[in-house]
């Protein structure tokens, strides 16, 4: 979203959760393949890492300038943005008990 915020909505129930942290533009939204974290990008200059169901805020990377776009490795373990300065790969570990 443009106001820096990310919302994840249930289709079942039409209830939805906002995600706040991001203080620019939220340019990209990825899915782990398991759905236990998600990866978000923003003009803010910064990759952060959600836990969908609690919305908790699991880690946040910065990186020199502006992204707009994030996608996951097939095994969740690698994170790849690119932005205004160029492509970023982090390689995450998500620890059992930290969502």
């Amino acid at each position: 979203s443009h106001d820096g915020t990310v919302r994840l909505w249930d289709t079942a129930s039409g209830t939805h959760r906002t995600l706040t942290g991001h203080t620019g533009w939220v340019t990209a939204v990825a899915i782990a393949p398991d759905g236990t974290w998600l990866a978000t990008t923003s003009t803010d200059r910064t990759v952060r890492i959600w836990n969908p169901t609690t919305g908790a805020l699991l880690a946040t990377m910065r990186v020199a300038g502006p992204l707009g776009t994030v996608g996951l490795s097939p095994n969740g373990r690698s994170v790849y943005v690119a932005g205004q300065w160029g492509p970023y790969r982090f390689d995450i570990e998500i620890r059992p008990g930290s969502t």
